[in-house]
Formats: structure tokens, C-alpha cells, sequence
């Protein structure tokens, strides 16, 4: 069957996020609750990214604690959590190591190029919060909306050890 010029190919049964499909994540729960709290699945996959100080990392601890190893998918979003938190630890202390060394050096040379390295330490830094802020409300729409959807790098980590 020919499909007409500038059309799609029919929907040949992909369905997004099914086992079907080539490197297909498995389908989030339906239905369910966690152990602990009692929540839909997709509110604690959602909550594993609340990027607030303390709760960051106590909440996908919870679910990784107490939920049964084939919860695979709130497991998922509290280990890419967990990951992405480490990830952006280690970027800031990378951040603020680099500038300091850089100021120093510079700092030898003049004030002012010392004055230049804290500025590009400052947008360093914005750079990796904002990076963070975004991938962390990233997780937290798909989470919500029952997608098993994977951050840069700590995406296939985190399905790894799911």
C-alpha cells in the first residue's frame, strides 16, 4: 500500500514507552500505589524531583527503600533522582574549584583578570543550576505523566540499577 506523497506511514502499533518498539521502556503502572505513602505511582515518580533542599534526597530514598523491586518504573525516577543530585553536586564543587584555580592564576597577572575569573565562575555556576532546575522539572512532568523518560547520560544509569 502506497501512502500518499508528504503523508506519514500508517501507525503500525508503536505505542510510546511500549515494549514493542525498538529500545522501548517498560509501561509505567497502572493503578497502583506505593508501600509507604500510599501515592499513585506517578505523584511519587513526580515527587522523586522536587528540587527543596532535604526532600531531594529523602524522598527517592523512601521509594527505593520500601518499594518491591518490580516497581520498575517509581524505582527508576527515584534512582535518576538520586543521580541527577549527585550529578549536580560534583558539577558545583567542579565549578567552584575551577574558578578558584583559575583566579588564583589569574590573580598573579592583575586584579582585574582576577575579577574576570569570579565572573565567568558566577555564570559557571547559574549555568548548573539552571541545567539542574531544568531536568529536575523535566523528571518531574514526565514522571507525572507516567513516562519513562531518560535524563542525558544518568538516564541509562539509573535504568541500569532500576
Amino acid at each position: 500500500m502506497q501512502n500518499p506523497p508528504g503523508s506519514y506511514p500508517p501507525n503500525q502499533g508503536y505505542q510510546p514507552g511500549g515494549y514493542n518498539t525498538p529500545g522501548g521502556y517498560p509501561p509505567a503502572p497502572t493503578g497502583g500505589k506505593t508501600k509507604t505513602l500510599n501515592l499513585d505511582y506517578n505523584v511519587a515518580a513526580c515527587l522523586s524531583y522536587i528540587p527543596i533542599c532535604l526532600i531531594n534526597p529523602i524522598v527517592p530514598i523512601i521509594w527505593l527503600v520500601t518499594e518491591p523491586k518490580t516497581n520498575k518504573f517509581v524505582r527508576f525516577h527515584a534512582l535518576q533522582a538520586l543521580f541527577l543530585l549527585g550529578a549536580y553536586i560534583v558539577s558545583m564543587i567542579g565549578v567552584v574549584v575551577i574558578a578558584a584555580i583559575i583566579g588564583i592564576i589569574l590573580g598573579m597577572a592583575s586584579d582585574s583578570l582576577a575579577a574576570l575569573a569570579g565572573l565567568i565562575g558566577v555564570i559557571g555556576y547559574f549555568v548548573v543550576i539552571l541545567s539542574f532546575l531544568g531536568l529536575s522539572i523535566m523528571g518531574a512532568v514526565k514522571g507525572y505523566g507516567g513516562q519513562m523518560w531518560k535524563a542525558p547520560i544518568i538516564g541509562n544509569l539509573a535504568e541500569k540499577n532500576a
